[in-house]
């Protein structure tokens, strides 16, 4: 006798009790095949997805600057974030809780607000009731620089000219 690995995959499946025959069939032509009853219980779960990383880049200070990340439900059960939060206070998501149904996506927009020049590294973290990722940070960075100044010189520029002339 032998043992024979026998792995059951069950994505796309719907929750519920899947029962089937696996036949085994002997190499040997002499022994009539085997047939093993098997079961399988699929059961439903939540699976938060969203972006990996948001990099804004370079921005200004004294600019805050946005983008809107999509936060998507692809398990079978309710979604539920109940915290979404960032471990620096420059760094602001519009939601702060949101429970999705499965298959649905929300849009949530994240804000930096610099107060001064210099790398903001952080993350965002989601709080959820998802199984295997029941707290998913996200990495949020931006480099800040000082916003440019400028000088006009002169302060106006006069001129009279008659229609026709450039």
């Amino acid at each position: 006798t032998s043992s024979v690995p026998i792995t059951f995959i069950a994505t796309g499946l719907p929750t519920g009790e899947w029962i089937g025959t696996i036949q085994v069939i002997p190499v040997n032509t002499n022994i009539a095949p085997v047939n093993v009853p098997v079961m399988l219980q699929v059961t439903g779960a939540t699976d938060i997805e969203t972006a990996r990383e948001v990099n804004f880049g370079t921005q200004f200070l004294g600019v805050a600057i946005d983008t809107v990340i999509s936060v998507e439900n692809r398990g079978t059960h309710d979604l539920i974030v109940h915290d979404i939060q960032s471990n620096d206070g420059r760094v602001k998501a519009s939601l702060a809780s949101v429970t999705l149904a499965p298959g649905e996506i929300v849009p949530v927009t994240l804000t930096v607000t610099p107060s001064g020049v210099g790398t903001i590294d952080t993350f965002i973290s989601f709080l959820s009731n998802d199984p295997d990722e029941g707290v998913l940070t996200m990495p949020v960075r931006t480099v800040v620089f000082q916003s440019p100044a400028i000088e006009v010189n002169p302060a106006a520029l006069n001129t009279t000219l008659s229609t026709g002339e450039s």
